[in-house]
């Protein structure tokens, strides 16, 4: 019994049987674990030193992917992108008869002895752009245009036998620089010309107080010419030409007859610095500033001209338009005719803008 349960044992590897001698197997060695996987290298990084450069540059090692390319930065806009150019709508017109309206400063105007300003349109080669009345004529005039537009005038009806042809884009009289300005003198004299050859007698005037500048010119069939223009801002005289008329010379204006541009520009300033110093002298004797100042100027008026000078001189050679609305003056309701300016007629702007 007990060699057939050992036998069963042995069956079962748990023994063998003793009755033959022989030694118990003994049990098998447990097996030893396998190793750990070998951990991946480090990742190792070489240094390129360069001696241009101040700094070591780290770059991967060669067996290591290579490194990803940096983006390329963002164009950012910018930070107050300019507005698109704003088109000023067109300017609207009345032809309603109204009575005149006063103008005369920031603006220049012609004035030829007319009666009818068809015939001033007629007489320059200019398309009537159709009629207006004397408000939105006037309004239409003062605007300045951009881009290149041509600008507007305004061809007044008659009053007192004059048309006043009015305009914030009409050239002026320019000899000096030798340029004319970039070509202002020479669109002026083309202007001028064709008015006085046509009607007799041509006038232009204008001023803009901002850059201190007045300007104007007579001119006669068959008589020398008279212009004159001043920049106070730049302090230059633009135009000297012809003497003094005795309208000027009542006014009492500086006499600058006979000298060039930059010679009556240096006048102008000898004659203020003599002004300066009389009041100057008046003052230290114990006179007050202000008395001063009327002794010096009883006439109320510098040695420098100035847009109250201007409107005087039209007044005495035509039209004062600044008195265009005096109900004494028994002007009746009318329309005018709008035109615009050719592009190679009009002045260009200067810096400082002489012109409103």
């Amino acid at each position: 019994m007990v060699g057939r349960f050992r036998k069963f044992l042995a069956g079962l590897g748990l023994g063998k049987a003793q009755d033959d001698g022989a030694v118990p197997a003994s049990v098998p060695a447990a097996p030893e674990p396998a190793p750990p996987p070998a951990a991946p290298p480090a990742l190792r990084y070489t240094f390129d030193v360069k001696p241009a450069q101040p700094m070591a540059r780290l770059i991967a090692a060669p067996w290591a992917s290579a490194p990803p390319t940096p983006p390329k930065p963002l164009k950012r806009p910018p930070r107050n992108p300019p507005a698109p150019p704003v088109e000023a709508p067109p300017p609207q017109f009345d032809a309603t008869p109204d009575l005149p309206e006063p103008f005369g400063y920031k603006v220049c105007w012609f004035a030829v002895r007319a009666s009818d300003p068809a015939q001033v349109l007629d007489a320059l080669g200019w398309a009537s752009e159709g009629p207006a009345n004397w408000h939105t004529g006037i309004a239409a005039a003062y605007r300045r245009t951009s881009g290149g537009q041509a600008p507007w005038v305004f061809a007044s009806p008659p009053v007192d036998g004059w048309v006043l042809l009015v305009g914030d884009g009409l050239p002026y009289p320019a000899v000096y620089p030798e340029d004319r300005l970039k070509g202002i003198g020479q669109a002026f004299d083309v202007i001028f010309t064709r008015l006085k050859d046509h009607f007799g007698e041509a006038q232009f005037f204008g001023s803009h107080r901002v850059a201190d500048f007045v300007t104007w010119a007579r001119a006669r069939r068959g008589e020398p010419g008279r212009q004159f223009s001043y920049a106070g801002s730049s302090g230059e005289v633009y135009a000297n030409v012809g003497a003094q008329s005795a309208e000027e010379a009542a006014l009492g204006f500086a006499v600058l007859s006979g000298l060039s541009p930059v010679d009556a520009r240096d006048r102008l300033s000898e004659l203020l610095e003599e002004e300066m110093a009389r009041k100057d002298a008046l003052v230290a004797s114990g006179m007050s500033r202000r008395d001063a100042g009327r002794q010096v100027r009883p006439s109320g008026r510098s040695v420098m001209p100035g847009e109250e000078d201007v409107t005087a001189l039209a007044d005495a050679w035509s039209v004062d338009p600044t008195r265009l609305d005096e109900a004494d003056r028994g002007y009746l309701p009318g329309v005018g005719l709008m035109a615009r300016v050719p592009t190679d007629l009009g002045q260009e702007p200067v810096s400082p803008p002489p012109l409103r």
